[in-house]
């Protein structure tokens, strides 16, 4: 099984993810978990390719969402590690997608978690949105951020999960993703809504 990959990496790192592909190629098929990478890797091999998905259960999601959410300000979570390589998150989308909604006037707090958002959260606190720091948490203590937000926001380009939308998804919190690894099967059941990539 392929976890993902990555079509826009070059150097030492385009030749990891070739390295990687020739290997799965040896087996006697390539399973992958979104149609994304099935895409990727199906005119990349002579290997099958299969797609499988296991979906979330959806009554079970909107069984979970807790309606006594805080409603003002909304409380909007971002997750996960930020300083990658290249620039795989989109923090500039989302911050642009930000923008536009305080110029019309919508108030809203950011909740985020994970390590190096100190070194990254000037840009935000700029524009004057105050921003709850939970810090790094291991992945089981992790999932207790969900309880803290009303609306998960994935703006990646690229995804392997991507983990956190299922999270959010399982903990009944709406999810706004680009259509990222599971992203596009998961959502598709409810729970949430796809954007375009890249775009505000």
């Amino acid at each position: 099984a392929i976890y993902h990959s990555d079509d826009g990496l070059t150097g030492d790192l385009e030749k990891k993810e070739i390295a990687r592909l020739v290997c799965a190629s040896k087996c006697d098929e390539i399973q992958v978990i979104a149609g994304e990478w099935k895409n990727f890797f199906q005119p990349k091999t002579n290997t099958p390719v299969f797609f499988f998905f296991s979906f979330l259960n959806s009554k079970k999601v909107i069984a979970n969402r807790k309606i006594n959410r805080p409603r003002t300000p909304i409380r909007i979570g971002v997750f996960g590690l930020f300083r990658e390589i290249k620039n795989r998150k989109r923090l500039d989308v989302f911050l642009d997608a930000l923008k536009i909604l305080l110029k019309q006037g919508y108030k809203f707090e950011l909740v985020v978690q994970g390590p190096l958002w100190k070194d990254l959260e000037k840009d935000f606190l700029n524009q004057g949105l105050q921003i709850t720091n939970l810090g790094y948490m291991p992945s089981l203590l992790a999932m207790k951020s969900y309880q803290y937000i009303d609306l998960y926001v994935c703006t990646s380009d690229t995804e392997g999960g991507p983990l956190t939308v299922l999270e959010a998804l399982a903990s009944g919190v709406p999810v706004v993703s680009t259509p990222v690894g599971v992203a596009a099967e998961a959502i598709a059941h409810g729970g949430g809504i796809l954007v375009q990539k890249n775009n505000p």
